[in-house]
């Protein structure tokens, strides 16, 4: 951490803890905007935030504190705090979208590493030294190697790209361009993964599979905090 963002950093919090939020949001956000990615960060944006009942704001950087610490009690009781104030009940549509994915990507990938590690030794003693009880060690790695990988791949997924609104409702379009063909109709906190943005606009879908174009000044995007 550079001095300057060292600076940053501690006034930031000093501000937080001084309860002056809109010091501490201004501080918070450049320093992601410098690229610092910190769990608490993340956290302390998302609180600041709900102080000034920025519902859309919270959600958004309560989700990026949960991407790096998915586990944090504190992280998950605010989130869904917050999700209890929205407006939206999303549902999600497939069975894969009810997954909560309870570790970070690089725990995943040394899960993964390790059930492939130990699937391969016992191949080895299987062909090498045949001795049987290697196929069951094999095939329960196995099986813990495909419980991983699927909530993995979705997690991944569903971190890399999502969005939410920030505004009090956004009008959800058919293509491109405000004289388009209003599908629905969003509000701040919903949630969303956006599959492509052209523009000033973004194309999202919902959890339970609806698509619609948004316009990106209604938005927080994750690809660009």
């Amino acid at each position: 951490m550079s001095p300057d963002i060292s600076t940053l950093f501690v006034k930031s919090n000093e501000a937080y803890n001084r309860a002056e939020y809109g010091d501490a949001i201004k501080g918070y956000e450049e320093l992601t905007a410098k690229g610092l990615a910190l769990p608490d960060v993340y956290f302390n944006l998302g609180n600041a935030h709900m102080k000034y009942q920025h519902l859309g704001n919270a959600i958004f950087y309560y989700k990026k504190a949960l991407s790096l610490s998915p586990r944090d009690p504190d992280f998950l009781y605010n989130l869904k705090y917050a999700h209890e104030k929205t407006i939206d009940k999303i549902e999600a549509k497939t069975a894969l979208g009810d997954l909560s994915f309870p570790f970070t990507d690089g725990e995943y990938l040394v899960l993964l590493v390790l059930c492939s590690l130990f699937i391969w030794g016992s191949q080895f003693i299987i062909l090498y030294k045949k001795w049987t009880w290697a196929k069951a060690i094999r095939n329960i790695f196995a099986l813990i190697f495909i419980l991983t990988a699927i909530p993995y791949a979705a997690s991944v997924v569903r971190t890399q790209h999502f969005g939410v609104i920030t505004q009090n409702e956004a009008n959800i379009y058919s293509a491109i361009g405000k004289d388009n063909v209003v599908l629905f109709t969003l509000h701040e906190g919903a949630e969303f993964d956006i599959l492509e943005t052209i523009d000033q606009w973004a194309l999202i879908q919902l959890a339970d599979g609806k698509k619609g174009w948004v316009a990106t000044e209604k938005i927080l995007d994750s690809s660009l905090r």
